[in-house]
């Protein structure tokens, strides 16, 4: 299933202003913890030439991004996520892995797939391994307050204090 994903860059007053407006109608994601939303931090993974960054960068309108996340630095919940974008709309596969499987991913070496099925990221990311040498490239970080609005399907969040790094021993 599709989501449209629109993305905007605001100044801090602005963010308050629309944060405090959605405050008002709609109710705060459930994943959350506390008033301030969580983290996200993520590793995105890449081929050998960043052909993946390069199809983002020159805004090519069909891609995919191959990554893993965790939320507010626990290792409790580890997501692989293969996400498609199609002009502005977005699907995501993802599956819960565990710790060391994570670590073998990072390595840059496969890890067992019981579903072995092209609807699965696990069987995603061991192909991209081997046949386009994905590794992991860079970790995003942010700070994340999100809304839902079940009936529409739809969600807004507010992403702030947006940081990289490509030192990957950091993960």
């Amino acid at each position: 299933m599709y989501r449209v994903e629109d993305k905007f860059r605001c100044s801090e007053n602005d963010l308050r202003a629309l944060q405090a407006r959605v405050d008002a109608v709609l109710r705060p994601n459930s994943n959350q913890s506390g008033m301030n939303g969580y983290r996200v931090t993520s590793i995105y993974f890449d081929d050998l030439f960043d052909s993946y960054l390069q199809d983002t960068e020159d805004g090519i309108r069909l891609r995919e991004k191959y990554r893993i996340r965790i939320y507010d630095g626990s290792f409790d919940t580890i997501k692989l996520e293969v996400k498609y974008k199609k002009y502005n709309r977005v699907s995501k596969i993802s599956r819960t892995i565990s710790k060391d499987q994570m670590k073998e991913l990072i390595r840059g070496n496969c890890i067992e797939d019981v579903e072995k099925s092209l609807n699965s990221p696990v069987t995603l990311f061991n192909l991209a391994i081997c046949q386009r040498g994905l590794r992991p490239k860079v970790i995003v970080e942010y700070d994340r307050k999100a809304y839902i609005y079940e009936a529409g399907n739809v969600r807004i969040t507010f992403d702030r204090n947006i940081r990289a790094c490509n030192r990957i021993d950091n993960f």
